[in-house]
């Protein structure tokens, strides 16, 4: 019966994947609705432990650290996908993505996604298919791709909770949504 969120992130790619926007956004959608979770699948948890732990600090301050669920272990594709079938909605608040394929997956299992309406993903994600996300360009700072990349995206977590809300509220939008992007 729980509302699930879902996050997927590689750990190891912290500053541009962006983990600590997507639990700002789910806190501000969900601060007081026990039944939201928020599901990171966090790739790279071993490595980078002390990461996982400042993010689950976060999570603490923000009020929010008890509906967070955090799938750690390697799971096969096949698992992969049913844990995100298992979930009603798809986030990823990106500064930067290369192809986006958790997002193209989730889309194909006709889930709603909200995702920075910035790079790659835009090839396959449009007003009609996605909740997208506005950004500020910021530059990259304290990071080793600021040398080559320079820019990255800022997204606004008060229109991405926004779009979480009324996933959440609107189920029957949220479903035409999911079924506008798996036809697409």
């Amino acid at each position: 019966e729980d509302y699930l969120v879902f996050y997927n992130f590689d750990i190891r790619a912290y500053y541009r994947k962006n983990a600590e926007g997507a639990l700002a956004a789910f806190a501000a959608a969900f601060k007081d609705e026990e039944r939201c979770k928020l599901v990171l699948k966090v790739n790279g948890a071993r490595e980078c432990r002390s990461r996982l732990d400042r993010l689950l600090d976060a999570a603490g301050r923000l009020g929010i650290a008890g509906r967070i669920v955090v799938v750690a272990e390697y799971l096969s594709q096949i698992d992969l996908y049913s844990l995100t079938n298992a979930c009603d909605v798809y986030l990823s608040l990106h500064r930067g993505e290369g192809f986006g394929l958790g997002i193209a997956e989730a889309m194909q299992l006709a889930k709603p996604v909200v995702v920075t309406a910035y790079s790659a993903p835009l090839e396959f994600c449009t007003n009609d298919t996605a909740m997208l996300v506005p950004y500020n360009l910021v530059p990259m700072e304290g990071n080793a791709l600021a040398d080559r990349m320079g820019m990255c995206a800022d997204a606004d977590v008060n229109a991405a909770a926004k779009a979480l809300v009324r996933l959440y509220g609107d189920r029957q939008f949220a479903a035409e949504l999911g079924a506008r992007a798996k036809r697409s």
